[in-house]
């Protein structure tokens, strides 16, 4: 166990905020590394110390599977749609390339035959 102790920080706003902190030796280091800290409160302006609210975390039971599943499940089959609406149109840009290919083809040809002055 390192050594525990309390400090304040003040913010920009001027709240001054009261943190519990545990520091640990490391001696190949020969320094001190943060280890713990948690927020106690904010400190008013008669020295009491007031609780900031906690947040909440959802547990598993607050999740509802079904629902997040079906959501999931939907923005698959439009991912699915695009998909293979990108893909046609590769397809019909390939067809237009292709087609490009020929006719510049046909061109040189065209120009080759053409007698040199």
């Amino acid at each position: 166990m390192g050594r525990r102790y309390t400090f304040e920080e003040k913010t920009k706003s001027g709240d001054i905020y009261v943190y519990e902190a545990e520091d640990e030796y490391i001696p190949e280091l020969k320094q001190t590394r943060k280890v713990y800290r948690k927020l106690l409160g904010r400190k008013t302006e008669n020295g009491d110390i007031v609780p900031t609210r906690k947040k909440t975390v959802k547990t598993d039971d607050d999740a509802d599977y079904r629902t997040l599943y079906a959501r999931l499940e939907k923005r698959c089959e439009k991912k699915d749609e695009q998909i293979a609406s990108l893909k046609a149109e590769i397809r019909e840009l390939q067809a237009k390339c292709l087609a490009y290919q020929k006719a510049i083809r046909k061109a040189v040809a065209d120009l080759s035959d053409l007698p040199m002055e």
